[in-house]
């Protein structure tokens, strides 16, 4: 009997009790015809060439009925476990040669063993029993595998999911540090630094532990970096706070243009630079430095850069504009020397004493170069005159020299003024010429005496 997909497990007992009970029935009629045969023939019975009495007939007729028997109940077994096989897909029955039993197999391998003599009850319980359990373990391998599939799910979204924040992560890392790079290359590296800023950005880009902030703190402690930055590291160690990457080039810059608009721009090197930024120099003050050295002596009258180099013999000791731009000159020193030396310039062109101490002097009184020559001027115009005088009204102890003449003409000096016009009018009192000469001139000898 084959049976149809539309069989339930009931359905399934069912013929399988109906199977067993005809074999069942099958199995008593062959054994009560065989005891009616036995009863209708009590007379011997011939066997082969010999005749039995009726008594090893019946002996003999019952040894045959045993063994007809078994040999129909083996065949019936047979037939059993063959309609098992046929009727129930996934069972497996064969009858054990031994104990004539049938045994049989559950799709799950588990032998159930139905011998010939199970009742349709016990079968089908059996088989009842048997697809529940089939049903539970399919429905337990299906939970597990919905199971194992929702959690390979979760696995593969959390692992897309981490990949996608890492990739956006690393995107956005991969942009900074483009963004670092090309904010340095415009940061005056040379072709080595560049390399080896290039390179340590590169392997931080790739180093989970290296953020885009620590990058850029990383960097400043390159030695290429500290190369370009050299000033920084000076200010630090003078007390200063170190400038910001933008800030250090604005200085650069503005000083590189100063250089240049007095037509020395040769001397910005980033060394140059470096030490005046190291020392805060301020832009500014690289202007005044420059204007000092080009336009108040480099361009202008020789004889201050004469004056200069005497007075101050490191002057003429290489370029005498990196003299001005050297820190260790400070700009008040600077205009002080300048302005000596054009006050010198401006006596020496006169004649007069013009030493580093007397001009020194002058220059801390405030005279200024526009004074100095004027001044310078006027004393040699009157000094001939004053020092003749002098020397020949010696008895009135009336002396007008150099020094007089710069109190008078440079720091206005009303008692040094005083001197040379008492010995005018000593000279106008001595060449009148009336007979009262010599007492006049008596007179004003006391007088002049007296005011000093």
């Amino acid at each position: 009997m084959a049976q149809t997909p539309a069989q339930t497990a009931a359905q399934q007992a069912a013929l399988a009790k109906a199977t067993i009970a005809k074999l069942n029935t099958q199995l008593k009629t062959t054994q009560a015809n065989l005891a009616a045969t036995t009863a209708a023939n009590p007379k011997p019975v011939a066997i082969g060439d010999r005749a039995m009495d009726a008594k090893a007939a019946t002996a003999a007729a019952d040894a045959a009925a045993i063994q007809q028997a078994k040999v129909d109940a083996a065949a019936n077994a047979a037939k059993t476990a063959a309609e098992i096989t046929a009727d129930f897909p996934g069972f497996t029955s064969k009858v054990n040669p031994i104990t004539g039993m049938v045994e049989t197999k559950s799709p799950t391998g588990a032998t159930v063993g139905t011998p010939v003599g199970e009742t349709a009850e016990q079968k089908a319980a059996r088989l009842a029993k048997e697809a529940a359990d089939k049903a539970a373990a399919d429905k337990a391998a299906a939970d597990k595998a919905a199971a194992d599939a929702k959690a390979a799910k979760d696995k593969l979204d959390a692992e897309q999911a981490a990949a996608a924040l890492a990739a956006k992560e690393q995107n956005l890392k991969a942009d900074a540090f483009a963004l670092i790079t090309d904010t340095m290359s415009t940061y005056g590296f040379n072709a080595d630094e560049l390399a080896q800023i290039t390179t340590f950005i590169q392997d931080a880009l790739v180093n989970p532990k290296m953020g885009p902030n620590q990058t850029v703190l990383a960097l400043r402690t390159l030695p290429a970096y500290k190369s370009r930055f050299a000033g920084n590291g000076q200010r630090v160690a003078n007390g200063l706070n170190a400038l910001s990457e933008a800030n250090y080039i604005q200085q650069e810059d503005a000083m590189n243009q100063y250089l240049t608009s007095h037509g020395v721009a040769n001397l910005g090197t980033r060394s140059v630079l470096a030490n005046l930024i190291g020392n805060g120099i301020a832009a500014t003050d690289v202007n005044t430095r420059a204007a000092l050295a080009v336009d108040q002596v480099k361009n202008a009258d020789p004889q201050i850069l004469k004056q200069l180099q005497t007075y101050y013999p490191d002057i003429s000791k290489g370029d005498m504009v990196s003299y001005f731009l050297d820190p260790a000159n400070t700009l008040p020193q600077l205009q002080q020397k300048v302005t000596t030396g054009q006050i010198g310039a401006a006596f020496q062109e006169q004649k007069l004493d013009s030493s580093l101490a007397n001009m020194a002097d002058l220059t801390a009184y405030g005279v200024t170069q526009s004074q100095a020559i004027a001044g310078a001027g006027n004393i040699a115009s009157v000094l001939p005159t004053t020092t003749k005088l002098g020397d020949i009204y010696n008895e009135t102890g009336i002396k007008y020299d150099q020094t007089a003449g710069q109190a008078e003409f440079l720091k206005s000096d009303a008692a040094a003024q005083l001197k040379r016009k008492q010995l005018a009018q000593l000279e106008t009192n001595q060449f009148r010429g009336d007979a009262g000469t010599s007492q006049q001139f008596s007179s004003i000898g006391k007088s002049v005496q007296g005011a000093f």
